[in-house]
């Protein structure tokens, strides 16, 4: 009976040792994963910044378009106005239907870059959008590569302490 308690003693005390190594690996583990979750977030922040950044960039591009819209057909107006004050009061009708033509192109043209910019800027905020979707993804799978990582070495650590407890005689 005392061989068997000596043989379990020196059991246990063998696995004192990978019983701790054990407890560490999981510390780490819990570590290195709340160090690459903090780097998730910080990464999904930068990117929200970035698109919050982006639409107000898009709205005061949009402004800018349509402004220079307003302010080519107001050119337009005052050249008419001037060639009607320079001739007094008259304009030729050519002239008159080639300005009305330009007010309408100068139109047509704000109406076209006002579509293209805010076309732009919405290709712009979903590019952005797919950015922080791949990045969660990526986090997501960064995650699992930690538990595997970590995984393989809590398993062969286990697998040490069963070899001990299988070479462990049991009282009868």
């Amino acid at each position: 009976h005392l061989a068997v308690i000596t043989a379990r003693n020196v059991g246990n005390a063998g696995l004192a040792p990978l019983k701790q190594s054990y407890g560490e690996i999981q510390g780490a583990e819990q570590g290195a994963q709340g160090r690459y979750g903090e780097y998730a977030q910080t990464g999904q922040n930068i990117l929200g910044g970035l698109k919050t950044q982006q639409e107000a960039n898009a709205k005061t591009f949009e402004n800018k378009v349509a402004d220079n819209a307003l302010k080519t057909g107001q050119g337009i107006e005052t050249a008419g106005q001037n060639a009607s004050t320079l001739t007094g009061g008259y304009l030729s009708p050519e002239l008159r239907a080639e300005l009305n033509a330009e007010g309408q192109r100068a139109t047509e043209t704000g109406a076209t870059a006002k579509g293209a910019a805010a076309s732009m800027n919405q290709n712009e905020a979903n590019y952005l959008t797919n950015l922080q979707g791949t990045a969660a993804q990526k986090a997501i799978g960064g995650h699992g590569q930690i538990t595997s990582a970590f995984g393989k070495q809590l398993a062969a650590n286990r697998q040490q302490q069963n070899a001990i407890i299988g070479r462990t005689p049991v009282a009868v």
